[in-house]
């Protein structure tokens, strides 16, 4: 068996034997921190939540709900305080007095007559209610309620947009930290048959099997597949932080 027949024998067997090495001999998979981390994929510590947790986790944390919760919520209470202003048209009022008293008494005793003074106690009240009617008022009173209700119908319809709005982001965050998983696997998969491609091209070059511009060309294949993997690594970290800061942290 000459020289370029044994190349492509190897080159035969190690196209159906590289399937089972990708998974065999995969680097150890880690979290970031660890040696080497740059060249390790990186996964999801525990399996992620269903995605409808992590909507309903997303909707308890979003400031901007919070914020419009606040709206409608002082809205609320500006209609109570219109619907109790005929209350200000009316002036109750009353007073009490109490206190001792000298009169001056005339009898008469037979036919003369007698002047003496007499002490009194005595108690004073009064109580009444006033009520000034404004025609004004009482013609644009229901009006005015019901503007404040259609303006609080309107922040209640803005708050469920928000709310859609949000369930889109998370469920495109979502999508996208699964896609990411799974280009990582890929990429680190092509890496792993690089590896081995550059390895065996680099015996048969020092063997005088093949040319330097094959050697070469595995060579460059290699570095091309790891910094693939890096990027594909780099993307799923970052769809997770994203996915964690819009739920409030806590995906799984």
């Amino acid at each position: 068996m000459n020289g370029r027949t044994r190349t492509l024998a190897l080159l035969f067997v190690w196209m159906m034997m590289s399937p089972l090495m990708g998974q065999i001999d995969q680097p150890a998979i880690s979290l970031p921190g660890s040696p080497g981390e740059a060249m390790k994929p990186w996964v999801l510590p525990y399996e992620l939540a269903h995605l409808d947790t992590l909507i309903e986790r997303a909707l308890v944390h979003s400031p901007l709900l919070k914020s419009q919760d606040a709206v409608i919520e002082g809205k609320a209470m500006s209609r109570e305080v219109e619907a109790l202003d005929w209350l200000d048209m009316g002036k109750v009022f009353g007073g009490v007095s109490y206190g001792t008293g000298q009169i001056l008494s005339l009898t008469t005793d037979g036919e003369v007559p007698v002047n003496s003074l007499a002490n009194r106690q005595s108690l004073f009240y009064n109580a009444g209610f006033n009520l000034t009617v404004s025609p004004y008022d009482l013609i644009t009173r229901e009006k005015r309620l019901q503007t404040i209700d259609v303006d609080i119908l309107r922040s209640r319809y803005d708050r469920m947009v928000i709310e859609e709005r949000i369930k889109e982001a998370v469920i495109g965050r979502y999508q996208d930290l699964l896609l990411a998983i799974e280009t990582q696997e890929i990429r680190l998969l092509n890496l792993q048959n690089q590896r081995l491609s550059a390895e065996l091209a680099e015996t048969f070059f020092r063997n005088g099997d093949i040319l330097f511009t094959e050697y070469s060309g595995a060579q460059e294949m290699r570095i091309k597949a790891e910094l693939d993997f890096i990027s594909a690594r780099s993307n799923t970290e970052r769809a997770y932080q994203l996915l964690q800061s819009l739920v409030g942290g806590d995906i799984h």
